[in-house]
């Protein structure tokens, strides 16, 4: 029985604390969502994209290796076996919690669009001198050359 295992009778007073506990950057929501927005605003023609683009760049983001990845993935459409890419539920929470709070919303065809919060908050970050900057930088280099029928033809090899 658990009674031998542990001397419950032996046990005093038990007391628990709270501790503050640090969440790492790469699980908080405000800077996903603040990337989400800026991918939206920088890197999507009419501040629209498919859901697998925003963890395409996601992905690439998360690393230095996945960004050098990224590159040679767009720019030669080639796809080694080696290759995956992570898909973060994250990003889908996010998501979720912009279009709750009325940054974000779902066209007609399924894409992901910025909405006029959306847009004024990307615009905030774009203008703020110590948000997501390395983000921003690299995000203004791709520009809109990764288009959703690029990444549709490079998900289908990468998924066989």
């Amino acid at each position: 029985m658990i009674e031998d295992l542990i001397p419950i009778d032996t046990i005093g007073d038990i007391k628990l604390n709270r501790s503050n506990i640090s969440i790492p950057s790469s699980l908080r929501y405000f800077k996903k969502l603040g990337f989400i927005l800026l991918v939206l605003k920088k890197c999507s023609y009419a501040k629209k994209a498919s859901v697998l683009k925003l963890q395409f760049f996601n992905w690439a983001f998360a690393s230095t290796e996945n960004l050098a990845k990224f590159h040679k993935i767009v720019s030669s459409s080639t796809v080694v076996s080696e290759d995956s890419i992570h898909l973060d539920p994250a990003i889908n929470r996010t998501i979720e919690f912009a279009i709750s709070e009325k940054f974000l919303s779902i066209d007609n065809n399924g894409k992901i669009e910025l909405t006029e919060n959306g847009i004024e908050l990307a615009d905030k970050i774009i203008d703020s001198e110590n948000i997501l900057n390395t983000e921003l930088e690299r995000l203004e280099n791709i520009g809109r050359r990764v288009s959703e029928k690029q990444l549709k033809v490079i998900f289908e090899k990468i998924t066989g």
